[in-house]
């Protein structure tokens, strides 16, 4: 996972930086990907024991899916250990996906650390060594059962690997059958999860003891309905 967060970050740093003009710079403030729409602005929480390599190092966000590049950054402030990103969804190349979980990572002196990002749970993600520990919890086959106040209903198998990521997750929907599911869980138990058929959207929470709940949404019918799930290991 570690590699596919930074893959492109270099390009993607390059273009972010283009728009600084010529010798001086901005002296590391936010980044922002260019866009019409308004960014949404991210805090990154860098471990106080561990800084930055460099110091004036980056922090990179990509979707959480296979073969992802970055698709924000954001410049660190030599000494600082928190990291303004300036992020702008979408659709298209140099913004992220809309209702997808993000990937967030930093080289720093401790390694390279990732976190899960839920867009919209939170204004802050913490890259810290005990993040992988924290996700241990979460690492189960999670059976998920959705329905719909419109009256369709399915259920989703999604086993969920030591990164916080949905790995070979499945949905079996009433109405449009069978179709796999992409998603993040972060440290502290946000979750989001997304279906390539129709661009079924899961959100919630789940919990170390198994347990989890949230709300389903089609944001192309605009349907919607609860879900909970239960998790085995």
């Amino acid at each position: 996972m570690n590699q596919r967060a930074m893959t492109g970050a270099a390009a993607l740093l390059a273009i972010l930086l283009s728009g600084c003009g010529g010798g001086g710079g901005s002296g590391g403030g936010t980044t922002t990907v260019p866009s019409l729409t308004s960014p949404s602005e991210l805090t990154v929480n860098v471990d106080p024991s561990c800084t930055m390599v460099p110091q004036n190092g980056y922090v990179t966000v990509a979707p959480a899916s296979a073969s992802s590049t970055a698709c924000a950054a954001g410049i660190a402030h030599p000494g600082s250990n928190q990291i303004p990103v300036s992020i702008v969804y979408g659709s298209g190349a140099g913004v992220c996906p809309v209702n997808t979980a993000l990937i967030v990572s930093a080289n720093t002196s401790c390694g390279v650390l990732t976190n899960n990002y839920i867009p919209g749970q939170s204004s802050t993600v913490t890259l810290a060594p005990n993040i992988s520990n924290a996700l241990q919890q979460f690492v189960k086959t999670w059976t998920v059962s959705y329905q719909c106040h419109c009256g369709d209903y399915g259920s989703c198998t999604m086993p969920i690997d030591a990164s916080g990521q949905i790995v070979n997750g499945s949905c079996n929907d009433h109405e449009f059958g069978t179709f796999p599911v992409t998603g993040a869980v972060d440290a502290n138990g946000n979750f989001s999860g997304s279906g390539n058929n129709n661009g079924d959207v899961f959100s919630g929470t789940l919990s170390g003891a198994g347990t989890g709940s949230g709300t389903w949404f089609l944001p192309s019918s605009s349907d919607s309905g609860p879900w909970t799930a239960t998790g085995a290991p």
